[in-house]
């Protein structure tokens, strides 16, 4: 249930910091390689359909990003869980986000 983003976002990192000690790069450089690489290959609108900007602009901004989390692979939720008590047990007339 990973972001997609993150994750091919973390891979990129650990590509450009394996490039980086490779070739012997200070940290510095490193970090420019992955953020020219994240500027324009790596933006989120390309790597997800589902991405959706909060408007905050951050890097990463998505509305169904909860963390590392994408709401969006989450199953759906269909009511209460038969070993809640707190709730009436009831089939829900619609899954709670789509």
């Amino acid at each position: 249930m990973q972001c997609r983003v993150v994750s091919i976002w973390e891979d990129a990192h650990d590509q450009a910091m394996e490039q980086g000690d490779g070739r012997s790069l200070p940290l510095r450089k490193v970090e420019e390689m992955f953020a020219d690489l994240v500027a324009g290959l790596l933006r989120p609108k390309a790597l997800c359909s589902d991405f959706r900007s909060t408007g905050v602009g951050d890097d990463l901004d998505c509305i169904f990003l909860h963390g590392h989390l994408c709401i969006r692979k989450m199953p759906l939720c269909t009511g209460a869980c038969p070993s809640d008590s707190s709730r009436d047990l009831r089939s829900p007339e619609q899954p709670e986000y789509i």
